[in-house]
């Protein structure tokens, strides 16, 4: 074939395969890469969605804090401008990111109701229609009243606002509502784009009436209201796909539309990345083409090569034919220059090679598989003539596994007293290398094991269940107790002294049992070293009775424990505390009730406390003043009461403690002592006192501490409702 030629039929090949690429290309990552951005936008809406939940969950957890207020239903029974005044000011908008207060009577009469813009921070219109959802029984106030608080969205005509509300109950949560309350934000508040989705993607959220008559997608959409679809998601050109998420109003009905148009930025770099990779496909055919013709060439000059050795290995085949095949090892020779020049077929048995495949290469370059003569050997042989035996050397099959070749071999010369070719013999020694490099390796293992292992290994024998010497123990156990092993070997009952007096009873016993019952022993216990540390050890043992002897040799090995003793001596105390006060935490607090319920310790006391005055210490000198304020008032308790009353901090600035085997009138006597304590605390902390509310309460025996506990707090709760109402108070 002509040089032409062959670039024509290049060319012809690489616009077909360019083709091809594109095609392919096409049909294969169009349809995943709209598949993606579907991905993208679904994720998006998702994302959208969650935040107008989020904000809804934001409106929800504000509206009790007000409408279960007793203020607040104070004022829904009297309306009155002090509660307006103190209360319901331009700023509390703000605060709560509310832009709506409505207060009414469930008779439909407005008490309070106003709008304020938050961004342009002054005051707005209510939306027209908002007092028509809130008019006396309603189905809106119905359902409010009858589940004791909801919130949604309401589709209103100047767009969707997001709504908490509840009725409005005194602090106990006890009687008839007064009135509902109802805060409000603009559901498109909750909606940030920049948090959504980036690269361009435009976010809104309108009534899903809404006409969109200029949209492609129109009858998708209308499709997808009607059969109560709640998303879609489509291209709606080459630049843009749409989205659009349905969202139920505060009835459960579909109403509200979230729409979010977002660039096709993958699709757009598609026509790119096809010319890259045309590109690329180009560069690979020519490269290709061009290793194709050096591969030819090169194949060209083998064949010729590989002519000659079959020529070389038929002569050599019919000499040595006779006395070769008929040896168990490799029979070999090489010239002066080291080219082999023969091979018996015991080197297929052997290597995996055929001797035609080795035949006129040499010897010294044919790599790892034939490199048992070894350079130094040959070098030798070729230079002196000097016969080599027994050497070992290491080389790979042709299936890649390593053998090893213990070799002998003799030179021969000329009339002239040249070299002339070296004739050998290899034997496959594989096994038997193998076999003596496992023992010294096992042996090797062993003793690493007994003297570098970061434990004392022992063997003790026992002559009675009473009587004991140990006649090994490795030199480790003297880094562990700072004794020698000659100073336990031998001895009887050497180990027992050196175990902690509290523990020296129980390992007695349990090593007793494992003699016994013939088991292996596993325990941890306390030991006493040489300059008078205590330490933590685990022990384990087999027990062996190879030699018939009764009741036999334990095999064992010691750890040094302490470490991790000390380690879970620290968890237990991190489960059962409180990290900044050092008092106990909720979940001791609950363990120790349940725990007091089913004991004999009755009459059992408990006293609940609330410090009322936290937040104005925080917001006055900061929350490291209010976090010394807590642990200082956990120091006072702690100094006020027995060491086992448990004391406990089950929230921020609230605290509970159980007082085992304590009736009514030693509470008393206890509370007047902590009024005592608080007094002359504040006297000389006057700038950031404590103010506690306190509840006591007691249960005798048959009691249920969980009601006790429940009637604490609530006798707190209303000291707190007091010093709340009193101007000292504050």
């Amino acid at each position: 074939m002509t040089v032409w030629k062959s670039i024509f039929l290049a060319s012809i090949i690489l616009v077909v395969m360019i083709g091809l690429v594109t095609f392919i290309s096409y049909q294969a990552q169009v349809p995943s890469i709209l598949q993606q951005e579907q991905i993208d936008v679904q994720q998006n809406l998702f994302r959208s969605t969650k935040m107008v939940d989020d904000g809804l969950n934001d409106l929800y957890t504000q509206g009790p804090e007000w409408a279960f207020w007793d203020d607040t239903y104070e004022f829904a029974q009297n309306p009155n401008s002090e509660f307006v005044t103190s209360w319901l000011y331009s700023a509390a908008f703000k605060d709560m990111n509310v832009n709506i207060i409505y207060i009414s009577r469930l008779s439909g009469e407005t008490l309070f109701s106003k709008a304020y813009d938050l961004t342009q921070m002054e005051e707005i219109d209510l939306p027209g229609d908002f007092g028509e959802q809130f008019i006396s029984g309603s189905p809106l106030v119905r359902k409010i009243i009858s589940r004791n608080g909801i919130s949604g969205i309401l589709a209103l005509k100047d767009g969707p606002l997001s709504i908490s509300a509840f009725p409005i109950l005194p602090d106990t949560g006890d009687g008839d509502p007064a009135g509902i309350l109802v805060l409000g934000r603009f559901t498109n508040l909750d909606l940030d784009s920049n948090q959504i989705a980036a690269g361009g993607a435009r976010l809104g959220i309108v009534n899903s009436n809404m006409a969109l008559n200029a949209n492609p997608l129109l009858s998708q959409i209308q499709e997808m209201n009607a059969t109560r679809k709640d998303q879609l998601v489509a291209a709606t050109n080459n630049e843009t796909i749409s989205g659009f998420q349905i969202l139920e109003d505060i009835y459960g009905k579909p109403t509200i539309l979230i729409k979010l148009d977002q660039p096709r930025i993958m699709f757009s770099n598609w026509t790119r990345m096809v010319v890259t990779l045309d590109f690329i496909v180009a560069f690979v055919i020519v490269a290709f083409w061009l290793l194709m013709d050096i591969f030819f060439r090169r194949l060209n000059y083998a064949q010729s090569q590989q002519a000659l050795a079959e020529k070389q290995f038929r002569l050599s085949e019919e000499k040595y034919q006779t006395v070769s095949e008929a040896v168990p090892d490799i029979l070999w020779e090489v010239n002066a220059s080291g080219i082999y020049t023969y091979l018996n077929s015991r080197v297929r048995d052997i290597l995996g090679f055929e001797p035609r495949e080795l035949i006129g290469r040499n010897s010294m370059e044919l790599g790892d598989h034939s490199n048992h003569l070894g350079q130094g050997n040959v070098r030798n042989l070729l230079i002196q003539g000097k016969p080599v035996y027994g050497l070992l050397n290491t080389f790979r099959h042709k299936n890649g596994t390593e053998v090893i070749l213990e070799s002998n071999s003799l030179p021969a010369f000329d009339q002239n007293g040249n070299l002339a070719c070296i004739r050998g013999i290899d034997r496959d020694v594989t096994e038997r290398e193998a076999t003596s490099a496992l023992i010294k390796q096992v042996e090797a293992r062993y003793r690493q094991l007994v003297e570098q292992i970061n434990a004392v290994t022992y063997i003790r024998l026992f002559e009675d269940e009473n009587r004991y010497f140990f006649t090994f123990m490795s030199p480790q156990v003297e880094k562990l107790l700072g004794y020698k092993s000659d100073d336990l070997v031998q001895k009887n009952n050497s180990w027992v002294p050196l175990i902690h007096p509290d523990d020296r009873a129980r390992v007695q016993s349990e090593s007793l049992h494992s003699l016994v019952s013939n088991e292996n022993f596993s325990g941890e216990y306390r030991m006493v070293t040489l300059d008078g540390r205590t330490i933590w050890v685990h022990e384990e043992a087999a027990l062996s009775n190879e030699l018939g002897q009764r009741p036999g040799a334990w095999h064992g090995v010691i750890y040094d424990i302490t470490i991790r003793k000390g380690m879970e001596e620290d968890l237990r105390y991190i489960s059962s505390h409180d990290a900044m006060t050092g008092a106990y935490n909720r979940g001791y607090f609950n363990h120790s009730l349940e725990t007091l319920q089913n004991s004999s310790q009755f009459p059992v006391s408990i006293i609940v406390c609330d410090l009322d005055n936290l937040k104005t210490i925080n917001d006055r000198l900061g929350h490291a003043a209010g976090d010394k304020l807590i642990c200082n008032t956990v120091a006072l308790l702690q100094k006020c009461f027995r060491p086992e009353d448990i004391i406990a901090r089950t929230g921020g600035d609230e605290f509970v403690i159980l007082f085992p085997t304590t009736d009514e009138k030693t509470i008393e006597s206890v509370l007047a002592r902590l009024d005592v304590a608080i007094e002359k605390y504040n006297s000389s902390h006057w700038d950031a006192p404590i103010q506690i509310s306190v509840g006591a309460a007691t249960g005798n025996e048959g009691s249920i501490l969980d009601a006790i506990f429940n009637l604490a707090d609530s006798r707190m709760y209303e000291q707190k409702q007091i010093h709340k109402k009193s101007p000292s108070s504050s």
